[in-house]
């Protein structure tokens, strides 16, 4: 990803918004000055012997046509005062500057365009406001260029929520839209709404155009004859992230993207900012848990975030301590809580396997009688929830701690009711920093903003295939010190933070390719419901996995740039770069192992693969 620099557009940028007032300030000035040195000018004797008259019509006139660098008063005179000398040089300074704001707003958009259209490896951000202009504030943050397609209209700085983000007003679902935004060259595609499934024709359209980019760069280097290095890398996928209006819908609607026919030039993943939140709060607190003694967890409100976290604290759970984990008590307060317990009972596996949730009375769970490790208040839009809250953590300070130590920490979530309403501009760092203003109860009181953290573009793109890619990437460095199995790079061994782009590229890769794979050996993905039923690939089935993992990696490697050759040769070069049949036995393992692992990094996501019916 291309990083903006940030100088010298700051001058641009300042002068440009300032250009109207300048443009006042200097006309002003030049036209005070321009009176004053004509009237003396008019007044002296060389003047009036010229035929020019000192009245204040011919003042007034001829401090107008200053401004039209006019020299007609200043035909055969050689000396003029000196407030005229200065005037007649910022007059027309000020004429520039107000030609210079004219053209600037007759044309804006057309420039908008034509800069969107020449952009290269940016990020697109198109959807609902607010959610669309935080989440491309925090993507400018990240340091990306940015362009911001918004279906309001006004002047750029009306569109762009902070100073650096280029806004297309339009249409997100027209393709004319999207090219005037330069999809077709963008690095990422972020599609924000709220309602159902709105994003998938924006990604349809994105796609065509992605499409057509990919085929035209090609062309057009087979033409030049420029396929090498310099065209390697711009053949990366247009990565769409489209959030979906339910999270609900996340999971179905990813394994039916996944299932869809590959294609190079473009691929879709579905987020909802609710699963995003609750990933990044059970992350954060599961792993403070005692895995032999777990404490309650009370989740207040069942809306879609608090449904999410409840999903999310499962997978947490499994994730950090394993399948033969004692299941985390979770307790789950809202008036329709018994109902939507056993909804996610039945539609999550996960949360059967990992959760003790039980249904309980609001009052009951605020009540404090019991010390609960975590209280996540996700009813945000009421009042008097959110004060027994408050009322809850102020008890827990003023009562001793338990044997352990322990404290009860309640979290108030604040979401889509606290920013209605308000503007574009800068509206999430707003709720983000309402929670400063308030006593945290010593550590006992935390606020989360849904449109603060989970719109962070980098925790956006940490959703499914993330994981998996995570997962691979761990089993590759275990898989290390097996037997029969070639060693890998010393940096292809390192830890994931500190894997090198490419190298977490190649590993989301490799976790998009499952769907295609299994496609042609008669498997489909589907969501984890039921009991998931254990799949065990055929030694013919892992084999032909493997080579076709081998051929998917080789030819990415070699879109990079790479070629055959020992390491030691060049950074470029790499050993493995042959056909499947020249590999070793040891070599070709590394394929196979993660193949056979493939039903537990999807597993992780809360996927298993069933084999597809004749019918």
């Amino acid at each position: 990803m291309r990083v903006v620099r940030r100088a010298p557009r700051w001058l641009a940028r300042a002068v440009g918004r300032h250009l109207l007032a300048l443009f006042v300030l200097v006309g002003v000035v030049a036209f005070g000055l321009g009176v004053l040195g004509m009237r003396a000018f008019l007044g002296s004797a060389v003047a009036q012997r010229a035929g020019y008259m000192p009245t204040w019509a011919n003042t007034l006139y001829f401090a107008g046509t200053l401004f039209l660098a006019d020299s007609t008063p200043f035909q055969n005179f050689t000396t003029y005062p000196a407030t005229l000398e200065v005037a007649r040089f910022l007059a027309p300074v000020a004429t520039s500057l107000g030609l210079a704001k004219a053209v600037g707003a007759l044309f804006a958009g057309q420039l908008r365009a034509w800069r969107a259209r020449h952009c290269h490896d940016h990020v697109v951000v198109c959807g609902a406001q607010p959610v669309a202009g935080i989440v491309a504030a925090a993507a400018r943050a990240e340091g990306h260029r940015v362009v911001l397609v918004t279906d309001r209209s006004g002047d750029e700085d009306e569109l762009s929520p902070v100073e650096g983000i280029l806004a297309i007003p339009g249409d997100p679902g027209d393709p004319a839209t999207l090219r005037a935004a330069g999809v077709g060259r963008a690095a990422r595609l972020v599609i924000c709404s709220d309602r159902g499934l709105e994003g998938v024709s924006v990604a349809a359209a994105a796609r065509t155009l992605a499409q057509e980019a990919r085929r035209a760069r090609a062309r057009r280097a087979f033409e030049e004859r420029l396929w090498d290095r310099r065209w390697h890398g711009r053949h990366r996928p247009l990565e769409c992230f489209a959030q979906a209006g339910d999270v609900d819908f996340v999971v179905p609607v990813q394994v039916r993207a996944a299932m869809a026919a590959s294609d190079p030039s473009f691929t879709l993943t579905f987020f909802s900012l609710e699963g995003v939140g609750g990933r990044i709060l059970a992350g954060t607190d599961v792993p403070t848990f005692d895995a032999r003694h777990p404490r309650e967890v009370v989740v207040v409100g069942t809306n879609e975030f608090g449904r999410a976290l409840v999903v999310e604290l499962a997978r947490a759970w499994r994730s950090r301590f394993g399948d033969g984990a004692v299941p985390l008590p979770v307790s789950l307060a809202a008036p329709d809580a018994r109902a939507v317990a056993d909804g996610l009972n039945r539609r999550y596996h996960v949360v059967r396997s990992f959760l003790r949730l039980r249904p309980v009375d609001v009052n009951s769970a605020l009540a404090g009688t019991t010390r609960a490790a975590y209280v996540y208040i996700c009813d945000d839009d009421s009042d008097s929830v959110i004060a027994d809250a408050l009322a809850l953590a102020r008890a827990d300070e003023a009562r001793p701690a338990g044997a352990d130590g322990t404290r009860t920490v309640v979290t108030l979530l604040l979401g889509r009711e606290q920013i209605r309403g308000s503007a574009t501009r800068g509206s999430g760092s707003r709720v983000a920093d309402r929670a400063g203003v308030l006593d945290d109860a010593g550590g006992r009181l935390r606020f989360f903003a849904l449109y603060g953290q989970p719109c962070r573009p980098a925790e956006i793109y940490g959703e499914t295939y993330l994981r998996m890619a995570r997962a691979i990437h761990d089993n590759y460095v275990s898989d290390q010190s097996a037997p029969g199995v070639a060693p890998g790079s010393v940096d292809a061994r390192a830890p994931w933070d500190a894997l090198s782009e490419p190298l977490q590229q190649s590993n989301i890769e490799q976790a998009r390719s499952y769907a295609a794979a299994l496609r042609g050996l008669g498997y489909v993905i589907v969501p984890t419901q039921d009991e998931p039923v254990p799949v065990a690939f055929t030694g013919a089935e892992v084999e032909r996995l493997a080579r076709a993992e081998h051929d998917r990696w080789m030819a990415a490697k070699i879109d990079q740039g790479f070629s055959l050759g020992d390491r030691d040769d060049g950074p470029m070069k790499h050993p493995d770069l042959l056909a499947w049949e020249q590999l070793s036995d040891p070599v070709r393992e590394k394929d196979r192992q993660p193949m056979r692992r493939m039903p537990a990094v999807l597993g992780l996501v809360d996927l298993q693969i069933v084999r597809r019916s004749p019918s």
